[in-house]
């Protein structure tokens, strides 16, 4: 939870920033600030899904687990992946949708995904975190 209720204010300052800035209609703005709070949510989420898979408890330091682990490389590709596949998305449907629709509509698949890997760590990821100890 940390990583969101840092990432989250700054994220969305950012966002109404932007929207302010730009002049940006309801709609633009409500997709500027859905999907980047639904896409830490989900980062947050599945970064700790992967921890529980990859756990490193061999390290000296502190740096090494957080810094060093396969965890971690398999965390920060996932999220680029996220991140290509959803403008991969638009490049495919920009001629019939709206980006302004789009943005929204990845929100809400990002927020499903985010509550799918909250329902996943409290039932099996609470048993292997158990299991670890």
């Amino acid at each position: 939870r940390l990583h969101s209720v840092i990432s989250i204010p700054f994220a969305l300052c950012a966002s109404v920033a932007i929207a302010v800035i730009s002049g940006a209609d309801a709609l633009s703005a409500l997709g500027l600030i859905a999907l980047p709070a639904a896409f830490i949510l989900l980062t947050a989420r599945l970064g700790v899904l992967i921890n529980l898979r990859l756990p490193r408890f061999d390290w000296t330091n502190e740096t090494v687990a957080v810094k060093q682990s396969m965890a971690t490389v398999i965390a920060m590709f996932a999220n680029m992946a996220l991140v290509v596949a959803a403008a991969f998305g638009y490049a495919l449907t920009s001629a019939v949708l709206d980006v302004r629709v789009y943005m929204l509509i990845v929100a809400a698949l990002f927020a499903v995904l985010s509550l799918i890997f909250d329902r996943l760590l409290k039932t099996s990821g609470s048993r292997r975190f158990e299991s670890l100890a």
